[in-house]
């Protein structure tokens, strides 16, 4: 079996963008949201960073991204968001097809 090949630069910037935005995000709703971690942004990172599959399964359904069939769903709506199709493929173990019917 061939190893995988990860780049884990890539995997570490697509964190760090998922982190600081799902931050972003919560920072707005603090008062109204049941979050497990209520301090201020930088606790709220640090948390994260300990916690990385819980928030990226919080950003996924902040946004919203189970609200697509196919990506050419996803681009009429919000345009063309690499982020987003990462994020989908992480919690969900597939790829958003591109077209209706495409698998």
């Amino acid at each position: 079996m061939k190893p995988l090949r990860v780049d884990f630069k890539k995997c570490n910037k697509i964190l760090h963008q998922i982190i600081d935005k799902t931050v972003a995000i919560e920072g707005q709703h603090l008062d109204i949201w049941d979050v497990k971690c209520k301090g201020n942004a930088k606790e709220r990172k640090e948390y994260y960073l300990l916690n990385k599959f819980e928030c990226i399964e919080n950003y996924y359904h902040y946004e919203c991204l189970d609200a697509w069939q196919n990506v050419e769903e996803m681009e009429h709506d919000v345009g063309s968001d690499s982020l987003y199709l990462d994020v989908i493929e992480i919690v969900t173990g597939k790829k958003l097809p591109l077209k209706k019917g495409l698998i």
